[in-house]
C-alpha cells in the first residue's frame, strides 16, 4: 500500500488529534488485570492498538470497539496462558508491557524477542533490571525471555534507565499484589500518567512521590472503569510541523499543549508562528532560522518529533545539527530526503548537519519507520510534483486515517 501525493497544497482548517498511542496500547495490556471489565474511550484505529486487542484476546480478554470506544471484558470460555502469541508479539514492541500483567497472575510469562520498528537497538536490559530488583528472574531460552517470580520485591527499586516500558511493566506488575514499593528514577512521559490515572480511577494506589519515583501499594482487586485516553502528543507534533511548513493556518486540536511544551519553544525560536490554546494550537507557515536539535528523554525533546523536525530544518536558513541521542538507526529517513533535493551531511549515525532552505522534488520514496514515514508525506506535501510513499501501513501503525485528516485541510493526497 502507497500514498500518492501532490505538493504544494496549503493547509487550512482543524485537525482533531486521536487518542495517544502510547497510552493505549499499554491500558490494553492493563486489562488483564481487570476480573470484569475496562472501558477505553478516545482509542486509536491504528494497527498496532489492533494487534494489542488480538495479543489481549489470546491472552483471554473479549474486546469489542463501537468508533472509538473499547470495552475488553474478561472471558471466562477464552483459555488464558502466561505466554504471547509468537506472530503477533515479535511485530509489535508495545507487547512487552504484558510481561508485568502477566506476571502478577501467573507469577510467570514468556516473551518472544519482541519487534516493532527498525530504528536500531532496543534491548531488554531495563526490564530485566527492574524486574530482578523486584524478585523476577529472567533467563533466555532461544527466541524467548522467561520471566518466573522468585521472591519478594525489594521496597525500593531503582530502573537503571529512565525507560517508559520498563516503568509501566512495574507497576502493572505490582498494582495488583500483596506488596507495597517505591519505584525510583521512573520516566516521566505523560501516558505514564495517564496509564496511572485509569489504573487509580479503577481503585488502584500509586502516585508519583517527587519528580522521578512512583510509589505502588497493591490492591486485591481493580474495579470496572471507564476511561478516555489523552490525545497523542506525538501526532499534534507531526501535525504543527505541517502547519509550520504549508498552515493557512491549521489549528491542531484535542490534546494538552503542554505535553509538546519543548518543541513549541523551539519552533518558535526558528520563527514559527503557533498560538497555544487550553487544548489546541493554531499554526501558521513561518520558520525562518537554522536550529540544532537534540534528543533527550521527556519532557526535553522527543525522539519521536526528531524525523518531522529534520524534515523543517531542510527549510531553514543556514546550517543546522540534528542529534538523535535515543536510537541508533533513526536518521535513515535522511537518505530519503536527500533523494528528494535536501542538502545533508552526515556526522555519524547518531548526529547530521542540514544545510537550507532547499527546494525537495516529488520522489519515489519508502517509510523507513513509523515517525520517518509520517515525515515523508509531510515531505511529499511540500514538494514540487508527485510524491509516491511505500509501505503506507507502516504509518498506520500510529497514525488514525492520516491521508483523511489532510485531504479535509487541502492537501492532495490518496491511499493506493
Amino acid at each position: 500500500m502507497k500514498f500518492v501525493i501532490e505538493g504544494g497544497k496549503q493547509l487550512r482548517g482543524e485537525i482533531r488529534v486521536s487518542g495517544a498511542k502510547n497510552a493505549a496500547l499499554k491500558m490494553i495490556a492493563a486489562s488483564l488485570l481487570f476480573d470484569d471489565r475496562l472501558i477505553l474511550k478516545n482509542t486509536p484505529d491504528i494497527i498496532d492498538v489492533e494487534n494489542m486487542l488480538k495479543i489481549a484476546n489470546k491472552l483471554g480478554r473479549k474486546s469489542q470497539r463501537t468508533h472509538d470506544v473499547v470495552e475488553i471484558r474478561a472471558d471466562a470460555k477464552s483459555s488464558t496462558s502466561p505466554e504471547l502469541p509468537p506472530t503477533l508479539a515479535g511485530a509489535l514492541r508495545g507487547a512487552i508491557v504484558f510481561m508485568g500483567a502477566l506476571l502478577s497472575q501467573y507469577g510467570k510469562a514468556v516473551l518472544p524477542v519482541p519487534g516493532g520498528c527498525s530504528i536500531g537497538k532496543r534491548p531488554i536490559t531495563a526490564h530485566i533490571d527492574i524486574f530482578s530488583k523486584l524478585g523476577i528472574r529472567t533467563t533466555k531460552n532461544g527466541d524467548n525471555y522467561l520471566f518466573e517470580k522468585v521472591k519478594d520485591p525489594q521496597p525500593k527499586a531503582r530502573l537503571i534507565e529512565q525507560s517508559v516500558t520498563a516503568t509501566e511493566n512495574a507497576i502493572l506488575y505490582l498494582c495488583r499484589s500483596k506488596y507495597n514499593a517505591l519505584l525510583q528514577n521512573c520516566a516521566l512521559e505523560p501516558e505514564i500518567d495517564d496509564l496511572m490515572a485509569m489504573l487509580s480511577k479503577a481503585g488502584a494506589k500509586i502516585r508519583r512521590v517527587g519528580k522521578d519515583c512512583i510509589n505502588v501499594i497493591g490492591v486485591e482487586s481493580l474495579s470496572p472503569v471507564t476511561h478516555r485516553i489523552v490525545g497523542d502528543r506525538i501526532e499534534a507534533g507531526t501535525w504543527m510541523v505541517a502547519g509550520l511548513l504549508l498552515g493557512n493556518p491549521l489549528k491542531i486540536s484535542g490534546f494538552n499543549p503542554e505535553t509538546i511544551r519543548v518543541p513549541i519553544e523551539i519552533a518558535r525560536k526558528m520563527g514559527g508562528t503557533i498560538d497555544v490554546e487550553q487544548d489546541a494550537i493554531r499554526v501558521k507557515k513561518s520558520i525562518t532560522l537554522a536550529s540544532r536539535i537534540t534528543t533527550e528523554v521527556y519532557p526535553d525533546f522527543p525522539t519521536d518529533l526528531q524525523s518531522p523536525f529534520g524534515l523543517l530544518l531542510t527549510q531553514c536558513k543556514g546550517k543546522s545539527v540534528i542529534k538523535e541521542n535515543l536510537f541508533n538507526d533513526r536518521l535513515k529517513y535522511l537518505d530519503e530526503l536527500k533523494l528528494m533535493g535536501a542538502k545533508v551531511k552526515d556526522i555519524n549515525v547518531h548526529e547530521s548537519t542540514i544545510l537550507g532552505p532547499t527546494p525537495l522534488t516529488g520522489k519515489h520514496i519508502h517509510s523507513t519507520d513509523l515517525r520517518a514515514g509520517a515525515t515523508m508525506v509531510l515531505a511529499g506535501l511540500i514538494a514540487e510534483g508527485k510524491t509516491t510513499v511505500d509501505n503506507a501501513e507502516i504509518i498506520d501503525r500510529g497514525y488514525e486515517d492520516m491521508d483523511d485528516k489532510l485531504r479535509n485541510v487541502g492537501a492532495s493526497i490518496t491511499r493506493r
